[in-house]
């Protein structure tokens, strides 16, 4: 999980030379954590691979602030380094494909632009496929079905009252809004039979 020590002011850091930001940190059943990351830099949504031995994240690690954020791959062995995929725009929430061939994230071009769903190989990460267009809708906070045949994601488009949750059927392209009734639905995880989704909302204030 990603973990943001606000002990001290953005001013109060520098001047000290705090060496902490939102960093990852691995938590064990025991209730024990290692640090993952370290450094002054934003470490965030970070999504575990299925066979469990590499984390994918977006990080800012070497860019210059407003410069967006990159993705990385970690392993979890001991002693492991990171290795880290120059992208232009913001890049965020990635996961791995169940069958560890396919990487999917939401990727920005600009400050000013709306979110999309993009994929690429996981072996040329920087090839990369549109899944969702960024004139139509914001989309964002990909995940897999425990197939491998569908992603939900984040999705706003015209006519929707919130953001809302979408399904995408990953062999088709073919998108569909699922009703979710009223308020914002954000942040979409597959419960592990593939059947349901659990899911951020708001409708209670």
């Amino acid at each position: 999980y990603s973990r943001y020590d606000c002990s001290l002011s953005a001013a109060e850091a520098t001047q000290r030379k705090w060496e902490r930001g939102c960093n990852l940190c691995l938590l064990h059943r025991d209730g024990t954590e290692d640090a993952l990351t370290s450094g002054r830099w934003l470490d965030y949504t970070p999504s575990v691979a299925a066979d469990g031995r590499t984390v994918y994240f977006a990080t800012t690690h070497g860019l210059k602030p407003s410069c967006g954020s990159d993705l990385a791959c970690l392993s979890l062995e001991p002693e492991a380094k990171m290795a880290t995929v120059p992208l232009p725009g913001g890049n965020v929430s990635p996961m791995l494909s169940p069958d560890g061939k396919t990487l999917v994230w939401a990727e920005r071009a600009s400050l000013y632009r709306p979110w999309r769903i993009v994929c690429a190989s996981c072996r040329s990460v920087g090839f990369v496929t549109e899944l969702t267009d960024d004139v139509t809708m914001s989309g964002y906070a990909p995940r897999w079905s425990p197939d491998g045949k569908r992603l939900a994601f984040t999705g706003f488009a015209e006519g929707d009252l919130g953001w809302r949750l979408y399904l995408l059927e990953f062999a088709t392209g073919k998108i569909m809004r699922l009703e979710t009734g009223s308020g914002n639905c954000k942040s979409p995880a597959w419960a592990p039979d593939g059947k349901h989704l659990i899911f951020e909302n708001n409708q209670t204030g």
